[in-house]
């Protein structure tokens, strides 16, 4: 079957049947996909949509969706087909009607104040519902038997751009209660934790509600709001896994994947598919080319957040032609360096958003590959000769995947939940912006750092990384933290900034000991007051005169003996202290510094640099420009995991970029040369490249004394 071949490649976009609004119909199907084959375009995905497929409870009419997997088959299509949720809902844009009318299934209420309000012929029902459920698994499994044996199909979407939103009805309340007696055992421990800020006493279960906040002056206890939006979190994981295991099991034989909108929303790993998946836009970035090439890393290694590093990833969604409404221009230049992007992430798919546009909707008449009439304009060609460079070279490309990173970034998700509830997630974003920064820190500085969360954590996976940085981490648990301490025993190096380790994961401060769990002696000092820092006034000084910028948070810190300071604030006093402890070694900014971070902030780059050359723990790459580099993406790719076998050179701005590029050393294969597989070019070296505005450079290895690529 099409979804054995690892060694394949997939180009195109999403086509028909669609999810909701109106598509083209029928009659335009063929001669579309006639189309795509003349292209070389040779997948796209469609919707399996229980709305509109059993419109009457029972009878299903899959005349459309048969269709068009006739014709995929006909013209040797690859179709991925969207068979679970979207958005919200667990299977489809919205559920058939007669749920509602017949079936009396549950109305979501998204908030108490509303729970009278009906919202008409938009239906939203709630998925905790178990009459929802069951019909909607019932419907899932119907459509895997029907299409699993079609020679077209290449895999299955579990949920388009998944969430989870909060619902107050009797069935999520049902099942909240149901969660929090797994969590705390009895009534009396929850009373406890949850009445801090004044007594709940909770009589029985059925009385146990979440917090709302209905007034300004709402003031619950902070694990009351917290627990809502673990069981949140965790019942949509559970639904979502729930489909993707009901359609492996009728399907072993084919891919799983879904499409994650946003790189903040969840841990990627927990999602259980064989390929995971994005939806990435980036063309409302395009005036700002430091921020394209944030959010392609952030896309990318976010997708990547505990995968193999030969694990394949793909893009279900992202910018096709214009869209004015959106300032999207649909510039093919962007476009190219977007997917050469995901290509050197180790993606096997790209799909755009749309082939074809809806005839109804937002995106009528608007972000479509073809003119409105299906005829095919300069981009699609364009499109279509990149998708035919791709899969020209398919077998190098796929049997390649990105090096190793030399450090990982903690990425715990959970973070965002705590910021939440504390009001740290509005107009400051100090989690958001802190893991971007150091992230792009990392990457800037050469180590293709990789995202870790806490349970990489804690099962030993981030041991591979020599080591780690941990942007923002107010909260710590004692699992963590022993965790944490045993690795830099053990030789691992490790770097922290404020606020670190204040609280517990109950949100309780550490008043005795901070950081807390005994992480005061791994980093060399105590800290027991905490100070506001104007990024106007106060500063971080390193010894040679450089400045850090840094906001926020100044942790009034106290180093321990054995603990050398590296930099002070503007009145004396430790900013930078670093410290020995075991085999490992660790560093610490006592402001938040990872978040104003910027490529032309020299001042911390080099810093963190130089700490961890220091500590034998070398960058994969160096990079001299006399220009802002911050535009550039280098991104080696290996097949054994010892040699650079791909460099990706990518140049994200509107003007030329000239650099010297120095890889390590060990990763360089003996007497081999690079050729750039779209000019032709031929590189003996990295020591003069220049990059055209938004070109890229996809250089294969080529042993001198072997026939050139």
């Amino acid at each position: 079957m099409m979804g054995k071949n690892r060694k394949q490649f997939y180009f195109g976009g999403s086509y028909v049947p669609l999810g909701l609004d109106k598509h083209v119909p029928m009659s335009e199907w063929e001669g579309g996909m006639c189309e795509m084959r003349r292209l070389g375009i040779n997948a796209f995905r469609a919707f399996v949509s229980w709305n509109r497929i059993e419109r009457i409870e029972g009878k299903c009419d899959f005349t459309e969706l048969d269709y068009a997997m006739e014709l995929a088959e006909k013209y040797v299509l690859h179709v991925v087909l969207n068979v679970g949720g979207m958005f919200n809902n667990i299977q489809g844009f919205r559920p058939p009607p007669w749920l509602s009318y017949a079936c009396h299934c549950r109305h979501r209420i998204d908030d108490p104040l509303k729970a009278h309000i009906h919202e008409g012929a938009d239906l939203m029902l709630c998925a905790d519902d178990p009459v929802l459920q069951e019909k909607a698994y019932a419907f899932i499994e119907k459509a895997v038997l029907r299409y699993r044996g079609s020679p077209a199909l290449e895999g299955w979407s579990i949920w388009n751009e998944p969430h989870g939103d909060p619902c107050y009805c009797e069935c999520t309340l049902k099942a909240f209660r149901a969660w929090l007696q797994a969590k705390y055992g009895t009534l009396d421990a929850l009373n406890e934790r949850w009445g801090t800020v004044f007594p709940i006493d909770f009589p029985s279960w059925d009385d146990v509600c979440p917090s709302v906040d209905m007034s300004p002056y709402a003031h619950a206890d902070p694990c009351m709001k917290l627990d809502f939006l673990n069981f949140l979190e965790d019942s949509f994981i559970e639904k979502f896994n729930r489909i993707s295991a009901l359609v492996r099991r009728f399907d072993p034989d084919h891919t799983t994947t879904f499409n994650l909108q946003g790189i903040h929303g969840h841990d990627m790993d927990r999602f259980q598919v064989t390929n995971p998946g994005i939806s990435a836009y980036i063309e409302e970035l395009a005036v700002n080319p430091r921020r394209v090439n944030l959010w392609l890393n952030m896309y990318l290694r976010s997708a990547r957040t505990g995968r193999d590093g030969q694990d394949k990833i793909r893009i279900l969604e992202t910018d096709s032609g214009p869209r004015p409404t959106g300032k999207r221009p649909g510039c093919q230049k962007l476009a190219s360096v977007r997917d050469w992007t995901f290509v050197a992430h180790g993606a096997d798919m790209i799909l755009s958003w749309i082939h074809r546009t809806r005839i109804t909707g937002g995106h009528a008449l608007q972000a479509s590959m073809t003119r409105w009439d299906g005829s095919t304009p300069p981009r699609l060609e364009t499109a279509g000769a990149r998708g035919q460079t791709i899969l020209r070279h398919q077998e190098r490309l796929l049997g390649a995947s990105p090096f190793s990173g030399r450090c990982g970034v903690l990425h715990d998700m959970k973070m965002y939940r705590y910021a939440t509830v504390e009001r740290w997630h509005g107009s400051f974003n100090f989690t958001t912006n802190s893991h971007d920064g150091a992230f792009m820190l990392m990457q800037d500085a050469g180590y293709a750092p990789e995202f870790m969360n806490d349970s990489m954590v804690l099962d030993g996976r981030f041991r591979r990384f020599p080591a780690l940085i941990l942007p923002f981490m107010p909260y710590m648990t004692r699992s963590l933290a022993s965790a944490l301490r045993d690795y830099v025993w053990n030789g691992g190096i490790l770097i922290a900034e404020a606020l670190f380790g204040v609280k517990d994961e109950n949100m309780e401060q550490f008043w005795r000991k901070t950081p807390g769990c005994g992480l005061d002696e791994v980093f060399g000092f105590r800290c027991a007051d905490m100070m506001y820092f104007d990024p106007v006034k106060d500063k971080i000084l390193l010894g040679a005169g450089e400045i850090i910028p840094a906001e926020y948070f100044r942790e009034c810190i106290e180093p321990s003996e054995g603990a050398a300071v590296l930099g002070r604030f503007p009145d004396g006093s430790p900013a930078v202290v670093s410290h020995c402890w075991g085999k490992g070694r660790t560093l610490f900014l006592a402001a938040l510094a990872t978040s104003r971070y910027d490529y032309e902030n020299t001042a911390l780059r080099t810093l963190i640099a130089s700490f961890l050359e220091n500590s034998g723990v070398l960058p994969l790459f160096k990079i001299r420009s006399e220009q802002n580099a911050g535009a550039l993406g280098v991104y080696l790719a290996t097949k054994d995991g010892k040699t650079a076998d791909i460099a990706y050179l990518i140049n994200y701005a509107e003007e030329p970029i000239s650099f010297a590029l120095f890889p390590d050393a060990g990763i360089l294969p003996e007497k081999a040369s690079f050729t750039d597989i779209l000019t032709g070019k031929q590189y003996d070296d990295f020591a003069e490249i220049t990059l055209e505005d938004r070109q890229c450079a996809v250089l294969f290895a080529d042993r001198k004394d072997t026939a050139p690529v």
